[in-house]
């Protein structure tokens, strides 16, 4: 098949997949902050009535202070979803660099040419993981301002205008209701302006920013590119300084030398700099024949075997068969320049084992970053780019042995049987007193399923306040009717439906949800009550992970999406999460059940189902996931 160069209009469709997803993600968002807040205003309303103005300013007060708590937590995470798109759309900008250098340096028969392009995007990729506020602050100047410092700025703008809307309310004597009944069109996410406005002005702008910082950064370094491209969006309904930009230049036509690119001229730019490849076939390769690309080809060169860099090939003739080559003096211009060492795909694997494995033993010996580094760069010869990813690869691996082998070292599990086993009357008297359940078959059935709970997890266990069958009272108060049995995480307490322990659950509901995968798979020995009660735990399990620090949260999540066989998720925040589970859905379900795939917290509490009640006979990724849970909720219970 052909190669083919891509096109502006690549670009174009691969930032609106970003963007699409973003503006998606941000109003699912505002969505849920629309229901906490009128959740907390109906609080506030059912409270008894008093009479008079000061009544009604107090109740104002409150919900000034209610709601600006409520907008600082969804600007935090809408913060944490926008660096997300962010890094996303920043990946995006590097492959498409990555495609135009692949068909340049392929075009031009360059050794090796996929493989440079590659460490070229590697490269740039590591700069950016770096932090992406640098890399745009390098790009844009002195008048950058970071993505944190715009989320509080954005979050102060929105607390302003609702303490104008408050102020005004206090000043015509409005109730608690008719504030509330104004106050819809500002928080409503189906409502132009208002949080919908800023929100999405915030995501849209740090999105397009970050890929058009990325663009022109890719380019600084490649000497074969001289100039880029403004390229004007079709959203602009009417002219303005877009079409300045796009029209004008030096040049006249919108092409602008690559160190002087303008910035976006205003919030929500979806307009992008491309680059502008200028030289002829004949001239690039004249250029490369001439050894002017050498520096940057050489500090790009896929190599790792521990020699000096490659000079590039001249592609004039067939070369002849490889030999090593350790030239003494540089070649003269114009004459054909030597051919490199060409190794083979297995060769430089292995070579890379080996320069991993010897950063791992560095890592374990107590050695920082700079020290393996430069090591690497001294024994092998590899540029730095190349050094750092050997790093982080290593050290990735690194910490990811020390897990398997703390896991190795915890003592034996207890594996679930179905005869009966004797428990210490301790134990059996701890478990009584957080069942509130009266003498009844049912709280039998309870019974026994904590003790198997607590055969895994009992520490864990004992962290939970109370077992419960819930009352219309519970329901009405979780705003809940049909719920068969939930977990508050707030107060640690587990409320069951009594429908879960009928004959009719058991024989017909249950069975159903088993035989089309709507529930995870349980143990034989575990009645259909059991099972929801299990999954509950699973919630209760799942909650003293979120105790955790975000540092060892991320590695749990990157190694649940190891079990799965998926990429991890991009950073560990709600939006970010409910955005991965949407996009691994089909292999959660496959792997988890059809209510894991609903939402993180189901995904956990069904893995948990499977693992604590069918044990070693759980599926191998469940089984991983299972362990892992037990072994880090033990840890952390108490904390």
């Amino acid at each position: 098949m052909a190669l083919t160069a891509p096109t502006p209009q690549d670009w174009r469709t691969q930032q609106a997949i970003v963007l699409q997803q973003a503006d998606a993600a941000v109003i699912r968002l505002l969505k849920r902050a629309q229901r906490d807040i009128n959740a907390q205003l109906r609080e506030i309303r059912s409270r008894p009535a008093g009479i008079g103005r000061d009544v009604r300013e107090a109740q104002l007060q409150l919900v000034r202070r209610n709601l600006s708590e409520q907008l600082g937590k969804t600007w935090r995470e809408l913060g944490n979803l926008v660096e997300a798109r962010r890094a996303e759309a920043v990946a995006r900008a590097i492959n498409y660099q990555k495609q135009l250098d692949t068909f340049k340096l392929l075009g031009a028969n360059v050794p090796g040419g996929s493989d440079i392009a590659e460490n070229i995007a590697r490269a740039e990729a590591f700069q950016s993981s770096q932090g992406i506020d640098r890399m745009m602050a390098r790009t844009t100047g002195a008048s950058y301002v970071p993505l944190s410092r715009r989320v509080y700025n954005s979050n102060v703008g929105i607390n302003s205008q609702v303490d104008r809307m408050i102020n005004s309310a206090l000043a015509r004597g409005l109730s608690v209701d008719e504030f509330a009944r104004e106050l819809q069109p500002f928080i409503d996410p189906n409502t132009p302006g208002g949080i919908r406005y800023a929100a999405l002005r915030l995501a849209r702008s740090e999105i397009n920013n970050a890929a058009h910082a990325q663009a022109v950064s890719s380019v600084q370094g490649q000497p074969w590119i001289k100039k880029m491209k403004w390229n004007r969006s079709k959203s602009h309904p009417r002219r303005d300084i877009c079409d300045t930009i796009a029209e004008g230049g030096p040049y006249g036509d919108g092409t602008y030398d690559k160190t002087a690119v303008p910035v976006k001229p205003h919030p929500q730019c979806f307009c992008f700099p491309t680059a502008v490849d200028e030289e002829s076939d004949d001239d690039f390769l004249d250029s490369l024949v001439g050894g002017e690309f050498d520096d940057y080809l050489d500090a790009n060169s896929p190599q790792e075997d521990g020699s000096p860099p490659n000079p590039v090939s001249t592609p004039v003739a067939p070369p002849p068969a490889p030999t090593p080559v350790t030239p003494t003096q540089p070649p003269r211009p114009g004459a054909s320049r030597p051919t490199p060492t060409i190794l083979t795909d297995e060769e430089r694997a292995r070579r890379k084992r080996e320069q991993i494995d010897e950063a791992k033993a560095m890592i374990a010996a107590g050695k920082t970053l700079p020290e393996v580094t430069a090591e690497l760069k001294r024994k092998h010869k590899l540029p730095n780019s190349q050094a750092l990813l050997i790093w982080q690869q290593a050290n990735r691996e690194h910490k990811e042995e020390q897990a398997r082998n703390a896991l190795s070292a915890r003592p034996a599990r207890v594996t679930t049987s179905t005869a009966p086993t004797p428990w210490p009357e301790q134990d059996d008297r701890s478990i009584a007193a957080i069942v509130t359940l009266p003498p009844s078959g049912a709280r039998d059935e309870v019974m026994r399923e904590l003790r198997r709970q607590n055969a895994l997890v009992p520490n864990t266990l004992a962290e939970l306040v109370s077992v419960g069958m819930a009352t219309h009272a519970d329901r009405v108060r979780v705003r809940s009717m049909d719920s068969l049995a939930w977990y508050q995480p707030w107060d640690r307490r587990i409320f069951l439906g009594n429908d879960i322990f009928s004959d009719r659950y058991e024989n017909q509901v249950w069975t159903m949800e088993r035989n089309t995968n709507w529930c995870s798979r349980t143990g034989h020995s575990h009645s259909g009550g059991q099972a929801v009660l299990a999954h509950e735990f699973g919630h209760h399990v799942h909650n003293m992970l979120d105790r955790m620090p975000y540092g060892d949260r991320r590695t749990f999540y990157h190694a649940v999406a190891n079990a799965l066989g998926i990429q991890p998720p991009v950073a560990i925040s709600d939006a970010n999460l409910e955005e991965w589970m949407t996009l691994n859905k089909y292999a959660i379900i496959n792997q988890v059940s059809k209510y894991g795939a609903t939402s993180i917290q189901e995904m956990m509490a069904e893995v948990w189902q499977e693992y604590s009640t069918s044990g070693d006979g759980s599926r191998p990724a469940i089984l991983a996931i299972g362990k892992l849970m037990q072994d880090l909720a033990e840890r952390g219970a108490g904390r």
